[in-house]
């Protein structure tokens, strides 16, 4: 029901989507995905991004997390990427880490070359973390486990066309 609902509101334009899928809750990458098909580059790097993190763990991922912004409309820009965070690793509310992210999902829908290309973004933010100081000696079995994930999605890509 939902991508039937969302394909009719994306005949009625982009405005329509967007406020389809803040009454619905749909997620972030499926609103990506569906406004790829709009056409406009902006458009599909959005969907990119979404899949970028998949790889990385943000389990939290909604509509919030990618913005577009236009002082005069199309076409759109991209605005600056935030909430880049592994969500997967969030402290529970006893204080503790997850030692796992949960299993990616590489959705069939999403055509393979922009997973193909979302690999080497997620490998930079990987080495970007391990190379970054201020993070407690706790969370490197996080980093451990986010590289687990990562090698576990890429070794899926990879077998796709």
């Amino acid at each position: 029901m939902h991508s039937d609902a969302l394909r009719l509101a994306l005949r009625q334009g982009l405005q329509a989507a967007q406020m389809l899928a803040g009454r619905l809750g749909v997620s972030q990458p499926t609103i990506s995905r569906a406004f790829a098909v709009l056409g406009d580059k902006v458009l599909r790097l959005g969907a990119g991004r979404s899949i970028q993190y998949v790889l990385i763990g943000n389990t939290d991922m909604h509509t919030g997390n990618l913005s577009f912004i236009s002082e005069h409309g199309r076409p759109y820009a991209l605005a600056p990427a935030y909430d880049m965070t592994p969500m997967a690793f969030a402290p529970r509310s006893g204080g503790g880490l997850p030692a796992a992210v949960p299993h990616p999902v590489i959705q069939p829908d999403v055509p393979s070359r922009i997973w193909h290309g979302a690999v080497p973004l997620a490998r930079g933010y990987l080495a970007a973390l391990r190379g970054a100081s201020g993070f407690s000696d706790r969370f490197a079995a996080c980093v451990d486990a986010l590289e687990a994930h990562m090698d576990t999605a890429a070794a899926r890509i990879a077998r796709l066309a």
